[in-house]
């Protein structure tokens, strides 16, 4: 299955699912957590992670543009990426604004995911992309900030990020799936959404839960 085939087959099923297809797998699931949707109606969405981490710049540095998500953005994250910037869940500064989610959105990234703040909140809830972030701040990054490392592991919250994991994003939360673990977690996954759909319409039915789960395997 080539990378597309299998970021849709995952933009098509819930993160619960997922999850509970990653315990059938002997995978411990990972969330991010701590989150929050820029837009409640965004569509759910899958993609690949490409990590940026940013610090607080030294005070000897005399640099402005050290932040550097812009070309980030520009010249190296594309179709089927996922940007994961962190900025350790700091609330005294923004990672960008809706110039840059735009940009973003016009190069087909799946989605935003910012251990941090945004501004522009109001233009970027209007972009059809998905953004989850830890709240918006209006002060922008170039004073204060530094990007340090790209595409390298990054922590948010209990758990860590590595570029080229599969992340998948919905209303419930986020996960983020090991590529090594992807396709054989999906077929597991598929499996269980098949179960659960037939278990719903179970009971909309008028079955009770006790019955579905005894009945629907």
């Amino acid at each position: 299955m080539d990378r597309t085939e299998l970021r849709e087959a995952f933009a098509a099923i819930s993160t619960g699912d997922i999850a509970d297809a990653m315990v059938s797998a002997g995978v411990l699931p990972k969330t991010i957590v701590g989150l929050h949707a820029v837009n409640p109606n965004q569509k759910p969405a899958a993609g690949y992670a490409r990590t940026l981490k940013q610090m607080v710049r030294s005070n000897a540095r005399k640099d402005y543009a050290l932040a550097k998500h812009g070309p980030f953005i520009d010249n190296v994250i594309g179709p089927e990426d996922v940007l994961v910037i962190d900025v350790d869940g700091r609330l005294d500064v923004c990672s960008g604004g809706a110039l840059l989610v735009a940009r973003a959105k016009y190069k087909g990234v799946q989605g935003f995911i910012v251990n941090g703040c945004l501004r522009d909140i109001d233009d970027i809830e209007k972009i059809d992309i998905p953004v989850y972030l830890k709240a918006g701040c209006p002060v922008k990054s170039s004073p204060l900030l530094e990007t340090v490392g790209t595409d390298i592991p990054v922590q948010i919250g209990e758990t860590q990020v590595c570029s080229g994991d599969l992340i998948v994003m919905d209303k419930t939360g986020i996960i983020v799936i090991p590529i090594e673990d992807a396709e054989r977690i999906l077929e597991i996954a598929q499996k269980i959404q098949l179960r659960e759909d037939k278990r719903m319409d179970y009971v909309v039915n008028g079955g009770t839960v006790a019955e579905s789960l005894k009945n629907i395997n």
